[in-house]
């Protein structure tokens, strides 16, 4: 295929022996590209890039990691996920975790407590949507199978996304030949989760910058007050054009907080379509244009119309409340008894600022639900690669 390929980035997570690097070999048609072993830790510490190859369109960059045991590594664990993850949120959506596999040998009869404590739940609070992948399933007794498959759905919920393979085809001291299995699904399924995952984690990672800012733009309001109000005696006269000057920084304070995350969002969805595009062809083979006009209520999120065509006057309005009420002009009142009055205000202004944030990304949300229902339709119709 003529032109760039596109980066995608694969994180592939498990317990030691579960078969990661196996199923990254088998997935991408590899001849031990990825070192596996019989049970030992063959990864070194960490979250590690492994050589990027190519794959139809893509540029398949794989992260293998660590051992998951617990232990005495579990706080070492622990701690290299929460820095990890935060390190590659900062980061362009092209250098995000675009899928995470989670790997689970088929012969276990369980999902550990530390695996769903310590690993699974922390990825899912931090906005990421994992795919589960039962392995070795060419080996393992179909009742040990079913039985996992049981008891990761009781725990994780009937939505988790499962699925079985065999990494490996190879003659077992019974004589029986084992096949492989689940690739061309596995891979389907990662083109339609990776959108998924990467909107789930811009809303996390939207939601964090928001509180960020408002904390931000609410100390730089107080600290103008402050500022404005040193000189003044403790019991003094507020005037209107006090009252202006902090109601003008407010706007600009919040105002520009807004535009920023409207920008950073937007941003952000528009790499996160076009990735999604090229991802889906080179796993699924299938054309699909995230293009928010054409898909139902993606509309909503391309538009936000509270935020991109209207922002200004919604923005007048998160402040005209302090025209009407909370700080008066010509009032004599204690700086102190003034500036509670200040801050009272600011609270309100947070609040409608942050629910009015929340229900643009919910909108995000309903976006996705309408992408997801066109593609699975599409995908039906489709023939498999």
């Amino acid at each position: 295929m003529s032109g760039a390929l596109i980066r995608t980035n694969v994180l592939v997570l498990g317990k030691t022996g579960a078969g990661k690097s196996s199923l990254i070999n088998y997935l991408y048609g590899l001849k031990d590209k990825v070192r596996s072993g019989a049970g030992a830790p063959v990864t070194s510490y960490g979250l590690h890039p492994i050589e990027p190859f190519a794959y139809r369109n893509l540029l398949i960059c794989p992260y293998d990691s660590w051992g998951l045991e617990e232990g005495a590594q579990a706080l070492d664990w622990e701690r290299l996920l929460h820095d990890e993850m935060q390190r590659n949120g900062q980061q362009a959506v092209a250098d995000w975790f675009h899928s995470l596999i989670y790997c689970l040998d088929a012969s276990r009869s369980r999902l550990d407590d530390y695996e769903k404590d310590k690993i699974i739940t922390p990825f899912s609070h931090l906005g990421c949507r994992m795919i589960f992948v039962l392995t070795k399933c060419d080996k393992a007794a179909p009742e040990k199978q079913e039985a996992l498959e049981k008891t990761v759905r009781e725990v994780l919920g009937e939505g988790v996304q499962l699925l079985r393979t065999g990494s490996v085809s190879e003659t077992l001291r019974s004589g029986r030949q084992t096949q492989t299995f689940g690739r061309d699904e596995l891979l389907r399924l990662m083109g339609v989760n990776l959108r998924d995952n990467l909107i789930l984690r811009l809303q996390y990672l939207s939601r964090q910058e928001c509180e960020a800012g408002i904390a931000a733009a609410y100390r730089s309001c107080l600290d103008y007050y402050d500022a404005q109000t040193g000189a003044l005696g403790i019991f003094t006269h507020y005037g209107d054009e006090l009252k202006a000057r902090l109601v003008a920084r407010i706007n600009e304070e919040f105002g520009r907080l807004g535009a920023r995350l409207l920008q950073t969002v937007t941003g952000r969805l528009d790499e996160i379509n076009a990735i999604s595009s090229q991802v889906l062809l080179g796993y699924a083979q299938v054309r699909f244009d995230f293009d928010p006009q054409r898909i139902g209520h993606l509309s909503e999120e391309s538009a936000m119309p509270r935020w991109r065509n209207d922002f200004q006057d919604y923005l007048r309005t998160l402040t005209s409340s302090l025209s009407v009420s909370g700080l008066l002009g010509g009032m004599f009142a204690r700086r102190n008894d003034y500036r509670r009055l200040l801050l009272g205000e600011l609270v309100e202004v947070k609040s409608r600022l942050r629910e009015s944030w929340e229900q643009a990304l919910q909108s995000l949300g309903e976006g996705q639900d309408e992408a997801r229902r066109q593609l699975h339709t599409l995908l039906l119709s489709a023939p498999h690669s």
